[in-house]
């Protein structure tokens, strides 16, 4: 027979039963109850270790057990769900499952924006920015902030809530120009951001280590000291320093949007022929046509055949599919009107008759370069930047 020892204390020697001492009390038990003494709570359910052998309980054999504390602990810290997950409350919470879940999309954020978070998100602001189109400054708000918080917290969930109109200005640039900015009133800047303070949980997870901009505890300062840090720690040969340009005014917001909705990122440095020089390209070829206009069509398409692969092999580069086969319709188009020239009428080339042509010198122009990480990750055994 054993013996369940309940004390706090170490336990002395325990009398002999059969030629055997009882056991001691586990490790395991024994850890669980200094953690609790420690922690100073409550403990759970002890479920006995050995349940009588006979039907009925019988005092010399049964062991003690005892129930719970006098506490609250009857229920659950959190509800569960319908998948038998266990429900997090709070942006925390919201945090972690964004943290460990990639795939998880969150449809039912509305109801983190309270009251509270509406006054916390408005301590947030700048309080000495530039009124909006209304002229309430930060100050001006926080007097009628406690009875307007209410109102607002019921707008935005019944959605009803409409922005202000934002007011236009310029700034003067370093080159001369003028640049333009919008100001915001100032309980448009609360509710953005309150939503902020909703989304920064579940999208701060997405931004890699090296990623400074508007993100909350960074700034350029701190790029700026990671940069001096890898200067000093390791081999840098050269820097590059580059600025995109009208770059919020020519973001495309659908698939922004969509990546906020899925998150799903599906970004990659997408480059592409510059306009401009497409342009001249197509000009130059269609001055060469003008001077080739009564060659052989055999030669002349042979011609145009090594400028159409030359240009593919060139610029065939992931993101610019769509200006390879602009540049091919155009020199298609330009070589037609050629060949429709020779002719005083201009009927005797006609579509029809020109389609089979053009197939058989023009190539399909494809993407004939792989990814950036993908060539990089083939020649950084032969870069000087390692």
């Amino acid at each position: 027979m054993e013996a369940l020892y309940t004390g706090i204390g170490r336990p002395g020697k325990l009398p002999l039963i059969n030629g055997k001492r009882e056991r001691e009390v586990s490790m395991k038990e024994r850890t669980r109850r200094i953690d609790a003494e420690a922690n100073r709570e409550s403990d759970g359910v002890i479920v006995p270790e050995k349940q009588p052998n006979r039907g009925t309980p019988v005092s010399t054999e049964a062991v003690e057990g005892r129930a719970l504390a006098k506490r609250n602990t009857g229920k659950e810290a959190t509800i569960r769900i319908q998948s038998r997950d266990k429900v997090s409350f709070g942006l925390e919470g919201v945090r972690r499952r964004a943290k460990t879940d990639k795939t998880c999309c969150f449809t039912a954020l509305l109801h983190h924006i309270t009251p509270e978070l509406l006054r916390q998100s408005f301590y947030e602001l700048n309080r000495k920015a530039m009124p909006g189109i209304d002229g309430v400054t930060w100050q001006d708000y926080e007097k009628q902030l406690e009875e307007r918080l209410p109102n607002l917290h019921t707008e935005i969930h019944k959605g009803s809530y409409r922005a202000k109109p934002v007011l236009r200005t310029y700034i003067p640039k370093a080159d001369g120009q003028q640049r333009p900015l919008g100001v915001t009133a100032i309980e448009d800047k609360l509710v953005q951001q309150a939503v902020v303070n909703v989304l920064t949980p579940v999208y701060e997870t997405e931004f890699y280590g090296f990623s400074y901009g508007y993100r909350p505890g960074r700034s350029q300062h701190g790029a700026l000291d990671a940069l001096a840090t890898a200067i000093l720690t390791r081999r840098i040969n050269w820097i590059l320093d580059a600025d995109l340009q009208g770059f919020f005014d020519s973001i495309l917001h659908e698939p922004l949007l969509e990546f906020i909705k899925n998150r799903k990122g599906g970004y990659f440095l997408k480059r592409k022929t510059v306009s401009k020089r497409l342009r001249q390209t197509i000009g130059e070829i269609k001055e060469a046509l003008r001077k080739k206009m009564h060659d052989p069509v055999e030669q002349t398409g042979n011609w145009l055949k090594s400028v159409v692969q030359g240009y593919g092999l060139y610029f065939g580069v992931p993101g610019n599919i769509k200006a390879l086969k602009s540049f091919r319709d155009l020199v298609t188009k330009a070589w037609y009107r050629s060949l429709r020239r020779r002719s005083q009428k201009g009927t005797a080339m006609t579509w029809q008759r020109f389609t089979p042509i053009v197939d058989a010198y023009f190539p399909r122009l494809r993407i004939c370069h792989e990814f950036p990480e993908v060539r990089f990750a083939i020649t950084q055994g032969k870069s000087r930047m390692r």
